[in-house]
């Protein structure tokens, strides 16, 4: 197995999130692209800040969602035929949230080292439209409830659950 914390196991690349519980840090392991901006001069203090503005578990997700885009042949900067071309390999094994999500990351990873976002040209935006259009899920409406069927599922709640419970209802 590979000491690397962010190289993808070869029997999980057809799975969602596999290797998003493997641990990882920030500071000497994984991989070397930033996620956030770091100006040369400025303070230290500027710099933590701009390390605290993404939480530890997105800083996570986004490792793990370049490190995939990566193994799969991408490099930063991509173009966007490159950024087209992996969703298009991807699609229908991965969920349409998972891949918006990645592109995310692959524009986080491009913006904080100063390239243009290849995510942000007609050929990404496209091809994501179509992967909804083609794999998305549309969400189920729900019936309503009516007031008296309300009513009765709070009559019996008591208790701190019951309150809080009747308060969500």
């Amino acid at each position: 197995m590979s000491t690397d914390p962010l190289a993808i196991p070869k029997d999980s690349q057809g799975g969602d999130n596999t290797f998003l519980s493997q641990p990882t840090t920030e500071a000497g392991g994984g991989t070397n692209l930033q996620l956030t901006a770091r100006p040369p001069n400025a303070p230290r203090a500027v710099q933590d800040l701009l390390h605290a503005s993404i939480a530890e578990n997105t800083r996570r997700a986004y490792r793990s969602d370049l490190a995939h885009f990566l193994a799969w042949g991408g490099s930063i900067p991509a173009a966007p035929e490159v950024v087209a071309t992996y969703l298009a390999d991807w699609a229908g094994r991965l969920a349409v949230a998972s891949l918006a999500r990645r592109l995310v990351s692959i524009s986080r990873a491009h913006t904080s080292q100063g390239y243009a976002s290849p995510t942000k040209s007609d050929l990404v935006k496209g091809a994501l439209k179509g992967i909804r259009r083609t794999y998305g899920v549309a969400q189920s409406q729900v019936t309503p409830i009516f007031r008296e069927d309300l009513v009765a599922m709070v009559a019996d709640l008591s208790g701190t659950k019951g309150i809080r419970d009747r308060a969500l209802l």
